[in-house]
Protein backbone atom coordinates (compact mmCIF):
# COMPACT_ATOMS: atom_id res chain seq x y z
CA UNK A 1 0.00 0.00 0.00
CA UNK A 2 1.40 3.43 -1.15
CA UNK A 3 2.98 5.88 1.64
CA UNK A 4 0.62 8.59 0.59
CA UNK A 5 -2.18 6.94 0.40
CA UNK A 6 -1.97 5.68 3.85
CA UNK A 7 -1.36 9.17 5.20
CA UNK A 8 -4.20 10.77 3.39
CA UNK A 9 -6.29 7.90 4.67
CA UNK A 10 -5.50 8.69 8.54
CA UNK A 11 -6.27 12.06 7.60
CA UNK A 12 -9.28 11.77 5.89
CA UNK A 13 -10.98 8.94 8.72
CA UNK A 14 -9.04 9.76 11.46
CA UNK A 15 -8.21 13.49 11.47
CA UNK A 16 -4.40 12.93 12.34
CA UNK A 17 -1.51 14.32 9.95
CA UNK A 18 1.04 11.95 10.04
CA UNK A 19 4.04 10.62 8.21
CA UNK A 20 3.35 6.86 7.41
CA UNK A 21 6.75 4.55 8.22
CA UNK A 22 6.20 0.90 6.33
CA UNK A 23 7.18 -1.72 9.14
CA UNK A 24 8.16 -5.16 8.71
CA UNK A 25 5.97 -7.21 6.20
CA UNK A 26 3.60 -9.52 6.92
CA UNK A 27 0.32 -11.20 6.01
CA UNK A 28 -1.34 -7.54 7.19
CA UNK A 29 0.44 -4.42 6.69
CA UNK A 30 1.65 -2.26 9.18
CA UNK A 31 2.53 1.59 9.26
CA UNK A 32 4.33 3.49 12.06
CA UNK A 33 2.72 6.87 12.15
CA UNK A 34 4.32 10.31 13.25
CA UNK A 35 2.19 12.74 14.54
CA UNK A 36 3.05 16.43 16.34
CA UNK A 37 2.97 15.27 19.99
CA UNK A 38 2.02 11.71 20.70
CA UNK A 39 3.33 8.63 21.88
CA UNK A 40 2.82 7.24 18.07
CA UNK A 41 0.50 5.16 16.17
CA UNK A 42 0.27 1.77 14.08
CA UNK A 43 -2.46 1.07 10.89
CA UNK A 44 -3.04 -2.38 11.07
CA UNK A 45 -4.58 -3.13 7.14
CA UNK A 46 -5.33 -7.04 7.44
CA UNK A 47 -4.80 -9.40 4.77
CA UNK A 48 -7.10 -9.31 1.54
CA UNK A 49 -9.64 -12.21 1.89
CA UNK A 50 -9.46 -12.70 5.80
CA UNK A 51 -12.64 -14.13 6.78
CA UNK A 52 -14.86 -11.73 9.23
CA UNK A 53 -14.22 -13.51 12.35
CA UNK A 54 -10.36 -13.01 12.08
CA UNK A 55 -10.51 -9.95 10.80
CA UNK A 56 -12.55 -8.68 13.70
CA UNK A 57 -10.87 -10.70 16.63
CA UNK A 58 -7.47 -8.00 17.05
CA UNK A 59 -10.36 -5.26 17.48
CA UNK A 60 -12.58 -7.46 20.04
CA UNK A 61 -9.52 -8.20 22.02
CA UNK A 62 -8.47 -4.55 21.98
CA UNK A 63 -12.26 -3.48 23.40
CA UNK A 64 -12.27 -6.16 25.51
CA UNK A 65 -8.92 -5.17 27.45
CA UNK A 66 -10.43 -1.02 26.80
CA UNK A 67 -13.39 -2.62 29.52
CA UNK A 68 -11.65 -5.31 31.06
CA UNK A 69 -8.27 -4.06 32.03
CA UNK A 70 -8.42 0.14 31.22
CA UNK A 71 -5.17 0.40 33.27
CA UNK A 72 -3.28 -2.19 31.34
CA UNK A 73 -0.35 -0.97 29.06
CA UNK A 74 -1.35 -2.29 25.54
CA UNK A 75 -1.81 -0.31 22.59
CA UNK A 76 -5.92 0.81 22.21
CA UNK A 77 -8.04 1.17 19.36
CA UNK A 78 -8.29 4.60 17.75
CA UNK A 79 -12.15 5.48 16.23
CA UNK A 80 -13.05 6.88 13.36
CA UNK A 81 -14.15 10.41 12.86
CA UNK A 82 -17.47 8.07 12.45
CA UNK A 83 -17.07 6.29 15.68
CA UNK A 84 -15.79 3.02 14.05
CA UNK A 85 -13.30 0.84 15.52
CA UNK A 86 -12.65 -0.84 12.21
CA UNK A 87 -12.51 0.68 8.89
CA UNK A 88 -13.74 -1.16 5.27
CA UNK A 89 -11.76 0.23 2.06
CA UNK A 90 -10.91 -0.65 -0.81
CA UNK A 91 -7.05 -1.25 -1.73
CA UNK A 92 -5.46 0.31 -4.96
CA UNK A 93 -6.22 -3.00 -6.92
CA UNK A 94 -10.10 -2.62 -5.53
CA UNK A 95 -9.69 -5.52 -3.09
CA UNK A 96 -11.87 -5.21 0.52
CA UNK A 97 -9.63 -4.61 3.34
CA UNK A 98 -10.09 -3.81 7.04
CA UNK A 99 -8.04 -1.35 8.80
CA UNK A 100 -7.50 -0.33 12.07
CA UNK A 101 -5.34 2.23 14.21
CA UNK A 102 -3.39 1.53 17.58
CA UNK A 103 -2.64 3.94 19.53
CA UNK A 104 1.06 2.75 21.27
CA UNK A 105 1.14 3.13 25.02
CA UNK A 106 3.98 5.41 26.38
CA UNK A 107 7.36 4.10 26.71
CA UNK A 108 9.92 2.59 24.93
CA UNK A 109 9.90 -0.75 23.25
CA UNK A 110 10.96 -3.76 25.31
CA UNK A 111 13.47 -4.79 22.57
CA UNK A 112 14.95 -0.86 23.25
CA UNK A 113 16.01 -2.12 26.61
CA UNK A 114 18.69 -3.84 28.54
CA UNK A 115 17.56 -7.12 30.08
CA UNK A 116 17.56 -7.73 33.86
CA UNK A 117 15.84 -9.79 36.62
CA UNK A 118 13.26 -6.85 37.20
CA UNK A 119 12.54 -6.24 33.43
CA UNK A 120 11.73 -9.83 33.44
CA UNK A 121 9.94 -10.11 36.67
CA UNK A 122 7.90 -7.18 35.60
CA UNK A 123 6.88 -8.55 31.92
CA UNK A 124 5.54 -11.71 34.33
CA UNK A 125 3.58 -9.15 36.09
CA UNK A 126 1.69 -7.85 33.07
CA UNK A 127 1.07 -11.40 31.37
CA UNK A 128 -0.44 -12.68 34.23
CA UNK A 129 -2.71 -9.11 33.98
CA UNK A 130 -3.33 -9.57 30.77
CA UNK A 131 -4.21 -13.48 30.98
CA UNK A 132 -7.18 -12.45 33.82
CA UNK A 133 -8.41 -9.77 31.78
CA UNK A 134 -8.67 -12.04 28.57
CA UNK A 135 -10.09 -14.86 30.99
CA UNK A 136 -13.69 -14.02 30.46
CA UNK A 137 -12.95 -12.84 26.21
CA UNK A 138 -13.85 -15.60 23.38
CA UNK A 139 -14.70 -14.75 19.80
CA UNK A 140 -14.96 -16.77 17.31
CA UNK A 141 -12.01 -15.51 15.21
CA UNK A 142 -10.02 -16.93 17.97
CA UNK A 143 -10.69 -20.72 17.85
CA UNK A 144 -7.96 -21.56 15.20
CA UNK A 145 -4.61 -23.45 15.25
CA UNK A 146 -1.71 -21.22 14.93
CA UNK A 147 2.00 -23.25 15.06
CA UNK A 148 3.69 -21.20 17.50
CA UNK A 149 1.03 -22.34 20.15
CA UNK A 150 3.46 -24.27 22.37
CA UNK A 151 -0.03 -26.97 22.47
CA UNK A 152 1.22 -27.70 18.85
CA UNK A 153 4.51 -29.03 19.98
CA UNK A 154 3.73 -32.62 19.72
CA UNK A 155 1.73 -31.92 16.08
CA UNK A 156 4.73 -30.18 14.88
CA UNK A 157 7.53 -32.85 16.67
CA UNK A 158 8.34 -34.61 13.44
CA UNK A 159 9.59 -31.23 11.29
CA UNK A 160 11.51 -30.22 14.39
CA UNK A 161 14.44 -31.43 14.18
CA UNK A 162 14.99 -29.59 10.60
CA UNK A 163 15.45 -26.40 12.51
CA UNK A 164 19.05 -25.57 12.61
CA UNK A 165 20.57 -24.70 15.85
CA UNK A 166 18.01 -26.33 18.32
CA UNK A 167 20.46 -27.47 21.18
CA UNK A 168 18.16 -30.48 21.94
CA UNK A 169 15.05 -32.27 21.42
CA UNK A 170 14.94 -34.48 24.68
CA UNK A 171 12.26 -31.62 26.07
CA UNK A 172 9.46 -33.35 23.13
CA UNK A 173 9.72 -36.65 25.05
Amino acid sequence: MDLAYVESLVRKHYGIPAHAVRLSPGPDENFRLYANNDSGHVLKVMPAGDSPAKAYLLPSVLMHLERSAPDLPVPRLVRTKEGLAQLSIHDAAGVPRQVLLLMLPPGKLLLATPRCAAQRRVCGMLLARLGQALRTFDHAGGRREVAWDIAQVPRLAPIIPLVPGLPSLDFLQ
